[in-house]
C-alpha cells in the first residue's frame, strides 16, 4: 500500500476528528463518547460507499481501510466498533451524517462553512478509498460524483433553509 495514500488518510481523518470536536465544544453535535461513534460512523458510511462501488471490495481496500483503524485509534478508535453493525450515521429528518448535520447548523447560524470542509475531507477519504486498489474504473468515478454531489446538495438544503421554517 502506498504510503502517501496512508498519510493522506490518516491527515483527513484526523481534520474530520478535528472539525467534529471543535463544533462539539460549542454545542453543536453529540460530546464524547458519542462524537466518536458519530464520526467512525460517518467514515465507515463512506468506505462502503466507496470500496463496493463496483461490486468488489479488494485486498487493497481492506489494508486501506486497515489505515483508517490506526488513524482512528489516534482519534479515539472508535471505527472497530462500528464496523460490521449497520450504519446508523444519517439523521432520519435530514438525511445527512449526524457531523454533517451539526456542521450545517453551526453554519446556519454563524454563516460559516464548516459543513464543506468536513465534506471535502470526506470526499478525499472517497477518493483515496477508490484509487487505494490501483484502478478508477468510470463506475467508481460516477458512484462517487454520485455520493458526495448527494451530500452537498442536502447540506447546502439545510444551510439555506429559513431558521423560522424549522
Amino acid at each position: 500500500m502506498n504510503g502517501t495514500l496512508l498519510t493522506l488518510a490518516k491527515h483527513n481523518y484526523a481534520a474530520l476528528v478535528d472539525l467534529s470536536t471543535f463544533l462539539s465544544f460549542r454545542g453543536f453535535g453529540n460530546p464524547e463518547p458519542q462524537l466518536g461513534y458519530d464520526i467512525a460512523q460517518m467514515v465507515h458510511g463512506v468506505f462502503e460507499s466507496m470500496s463496493w462501488a463496483d461490486r468488489r471490495a479488494t485486498p487493497r481496500e481492506y489494508q486501506f481501510l486497515d489505515a483508517l483503524f490506526e488513524a482512528d485509534e489516534v482519534c479515539g478508535g472508535r471505527l472497530r466498533e462500528v464496523i460490521g453493525n449497520p450504519p446508523n450515521e444519517q439523521n432520519a429528518d435530514e438525511g445527512l451524517p449526524k457531523c454533517v448535520l451539526a456542521a450545517a447548523q453551526f453554519d446556519r447560524t454563524k454563516g460559516t462553512a464548516f459543513a464543506e470542509m468536513i465534506i471535502n475531507h470526506l470526499d478525499n477519504l472517497g477518493y483515496l478509498i477508490l484509487i487505494s486498489d490501483g484502478s478508477l474504473p468510470d463506475v467508481e468515478v460516477a458512484t462517487h460524483r454520485d455520493y458526495f454531489g448527494q451530500l452537498r446538495r442536502r447540506a447546502h438544503e439545510f444551510t439555506s433553509l429559513d431558521a423560522s421554517t424549522i
